[in-house]
C-alpha cells in the first residue's frame, strides 16, 4: 500500500472515491471540486493505492471559519475518509489520516478536529486507529461526512 498526495492527474480516481463517500452527489460535481481543490495551496487530498490502484482517499483542508471544538483559526480540517471496502480493516484509514495530520503540521495547525454525525460510532473507529485521543467530539457539523459502510 502506497499513501501519497493526488495531483491534478489523479483528479478522476479521487472523484470516483468521493462518489462512493457522497453519492448524492455527481461525478462531474466531484470532477470539477477536485479539480479546484488540487489547485488551492490551503487543500490536500492524499490517495491509497495497491498495485498502482486507487483504493481510498483522505480531503483535508483548512478551515478559517468557525470551528467546533477549537479557538484559533485557521484549522487544519479533515473533510472526508473513504476506504473501498475489501481494504478496510487493513490499516489504510490510519494512514489517510496520518498523512492528513502531517499536511496540517507542515501547514503549522493544530491537530485535525474529525467531524462525526448520527453513525458516530464510525468517526470514533477512526480516532481509535489514529491513536489520537481527541478531547472533543462534535454530533453534528454543516456538512458530515463519515466512512461508507453499508
Amino acid at each position: 500500500m502506497n499513501i501519497r498526495k493526488a495531483v491534478q492527474t489523479d483528479v478522476p480516481a479521487a472523484a470516483e472515491l468521493a462518489c462512493m463517500l457522497w453519492p448524492d452527489n455527481t461525478a462531474p460535481e466531484m470532477l470539477d471540486m477536485f479539480s479546484q481543490l488540487l489547485s488551492q495551496s490551503d487543500a490536500a487530498v492524499f490517495l491509497a493505492e495497491s498495485e498502482n490502484q486507487p483504493i481510498g482517499f483522505a480531503q483535508c483542508q483548512l478551515r478559517r471559519d468557525y470551528v467546533e471544538g477549537t479557538d484559533s483559526s485557521p484549522v487544519g480540517y479533515l473533510e472526508g475518509i473513504f476506504v473501498r471496502e475489501e481494504y478496510r480493516r487493513k490499516g489504510v484509514a490510519k494512514a489517510l489520516l496520518a498523512a492528513c495530520e502531517a499536511w496540517a503540521k507542515d501547514m503549522a495547525m493544530q491537530p485535525l478536529p474529525v467531524p462525526t454525525s448520527s453513525r458516530v460510532y464510525l468517526a470514533i473507529a477512526i480516532i481509535k486507529i489514529g491513536g489520537s485521543i481527541y478531547h472533543y467530539i462534535v454530533p453534528i457539523f454543516a456538512r458530515i461526512y463519515y466512512i461508507n459502510s453499508q
